[in-house]
């Protein structure tokens, strides 16, 4: 494998953790405030009214994942 490919895979490997530990924090948020989310295969998701500048939805992979997302 090349430096450039190495490079490339750690920094996708990297994007993937950081995009999960959003998720777990948005989720940790809601729960203290009593509105648990939900992880799915491709995304978290709060049905309820989360608390001011949360997400009611994260996702958890890229675009090749979209029609799974919308489903």
């Amino acid at each position: 494998m090349t430096q450039k490919a190495e490079l490339s895979q750690f920094v996708h490997e990297r994007i993937k953790r950081v995009v999960c530990n959003n998720a777990v924090w948005c989720d940790m948020v809601c729960r203290v405030h009593g509105l648990p989310g939900e992880f799915k295969d491709v995304l978290w998701l709060n049905r309820h009214e989360t608390p001011c500048f949360y997400p009611n939805v994260v996702t958890l992979v890229g675009a090749e994942a979209s029609a799974t997302q919308l489903g």
